[in-house]
C-alpha cells in the first residue's frame, strides 16, 4: 500500500483549530507552531476559528480523567487532540510530533 493513501499528509495548508479562551493553550499552540514549522519548513496556519482544509488538526477540549490524559484519533484528512488540561494536550502534540512522519504533499 502507498503509504500517502493511509497516512496524514502535511500540505502547506495544514491547519490547527483550537479554543482561544485558553491562555496556558494559546502559549503550547505558538510552541507547537514554531517546532512544526522548523522540523518541516512549512508554515502551520493556527487559528481559533473552525478553519476548513484537506489537512487538519483539531484541538478539542474533552472531560477525561486525569490532567495527562489524553485521546489522539487520526485519519488520513483529520486529527483530533482530545484533552482536560494544557498538560494534556502538550502531552499528546508531543506523542503526536513523535509519531508523524513529516512530509511534503505531492500537490
Amino acid at each position: 500500500m502507498d503509504e500517502s493513501e493511509a497516512a496524514f499528509v502535511i500540505e502547506t495548508k495544514t491547519v490547527l483549530n483550537f479554543e482561544s479562551q485558553d491562555q496556558s493553550l494559546i502559549n503550547i499552540v505558538k510552541q507547537y507552531k514554531s517546532i512544526w514549522e522548523l522540523q518541516t519548513k512549512m508554515q502551520l496556519i493556527a487559528s481559533d476559528k473552525k478553519e476548513t482544509s484537506d489537512s487538519k488538526i483539531e484541538l478539542i477540549k474533552y472531560s477525561i480523567h486525569s490532567e495527562e490524559a489524553y485521546d489522539l484519533d487520526i485519519s488520513k484528512i483529520f486529527i483530533a487532540i482530545k484533552e482536560s488540561s494544557s498538560v494534556g494536550f502538550y502531552r499528546a502534540l508531543t506523542t503526536f510530533a513523535q509519531l508523524l512522519s513529516f512530509q511534503k504533499s505531492n500537490s
